[in-house]
């Protein structure tokens, strides 16, 4: 099954750099479904036909996203589901490389990445189709979190984000204290992040920040001030 069409259908837009490829590609690779993990051995196989794959059935699910996703390409975070859709924060962070090692020098390494964006991508669970996939102009290190049909995450940049889980469309953004890493929590009436990245000489701050619907509180500085 390596060379049947069905596993050349996940694997080749992988290979090819497609995010919206990954993202079904993970899709399959989490699956519970028995037909679906053999599938996904036969993909991972097709990607790494020089790698042994030693993901046995009652592996845990993670294992073979690790393999894969850390040895061929793709920055991801933890995902999220709704039941019918799961939600990856997927991060373009872009290097130079050849077979043997990096080649870029540190400084367009560092460069690379404070200038990288991310996206958030929502797939169909039964099928692997992309529902969307929703560019945001800064890494999303803050994964995905999802409650009554809104996806929330943060980026390095220091923004919290608030999206539709069925469209995709920005549903609201707003600058944190200081630049992070942190995902998101949500209790009750309450979404709760942290900031915990301060730039030095700066009046950025490192904060765990609760956010409420008609809250009157106010930041003593953000990212964007």
């Amino acid at each position: 099954m390596t060379d049947s069409p069905e596993a050349a259908r996940y694997a080749d837009p992988v290979l090819a750099g497609s995010r919206a490829g990954i993202a079904r590609a993970i899709t399959l690779v989490e699956s519970s479904r028995p037909d679906h993990r053999v599938l996904a051995q036969h993909v991972l196989t097709r990607l790494l036909p020089d790698r042994e794959i030693t993901r046995q059935p009652g592996d845990l699910p993670g294992l073979a996203q690790q393999q894969l996703f850390g040895a061929v390409l793709g920055m991801l975070t933890e995902l999220a589901s709704n039941g019918s859709t799961t939600f990856a924060a997927v991060n373009d962070w872009a290097l130079a490389a050849s077979p043997t090692g990096f080649t870029g020098s540190v400084a367009s390494q560092v460069k690379a990445f404070y200038s990288a964006g991310g996206e958030m991508v929502a797939v169909n669970q039964d099928t692997g189709t992309v529902i969307w996939d929703t560019p945001l102009p800064s890494m999303l290190f803050g994964a995905a979190t999802v409650t009554n049909d809104v996806v929330f995450t943060t980026t390095f940049k220091g923004y919290l984000y608030a999206l539709d889980a069925t469209t995709g469309a920005i549903l609201f953004s707003t600058p944190m204290s200081s630049l992070t890493n942190a995902p998101v929590a949500v209790d009750g009436d309450y979404v709760i992040a942290g900031a915990g990245l301060a730039a030095p000489s700066s009046k950025q701050r490192n904060m765990i920040i609760a956010y409420k619907l008609g809250a009157t509180g106010k930041l003593p500085d953000t990212v964007g001030s």
